[in-house]
């Protein structure tokens, strides 16, 4: 797949404002396909992210979620998004997961 533009901020998060990032959200136009590696790479909470991905699908850019294998569109709307952002989280695999170390926890304070 050949890419036209490539962004990336590499620096550690300290505000929500990456110049990468706003450079990205200024240059998408309709029909554009922005790939991300994962959501919570666009925003410091799902809010945030929230926000963001709304600005992208407002001027007709789609979102694509790598990790999660999710695709924003301009005609999500934003509630849509939150529930898919959402949804991938809890899957049944981190949820029997979870289920494990509540119960090492518990099995560890009775000791």
């Amino acid at each position: 797949m050949a890419l036209d533009i490539i962004f990336t901020d590499t620096e550690q998060r300290k505000k929500t404002e990456e110049s990468q990032l706003k450079a990205a959200i200024q240059c998408a136009t309709i029909g554009d396909q922005v790939f991300i590696d994962s959501i919570d790479r666009l925003g410091m909470n799902k809010m945030d992210a929230l926000r963001r991905a709304t600005e992208f699908t407002k001027k007709g850019a789609s979102l694509i979620f790598v990790k999660e294998g999710l695709v924003f569109t301009e005609q999500d709307e934003p509630i849509s998004m939150l529930i898919k952002a959402l949804l991938v989280e809890i899957n049944p695999a981190k949820l029997v997961s979870a289920k494990k170390e509540l119960r090492s926890r518990v099995t560890a304070k009775k000791k």
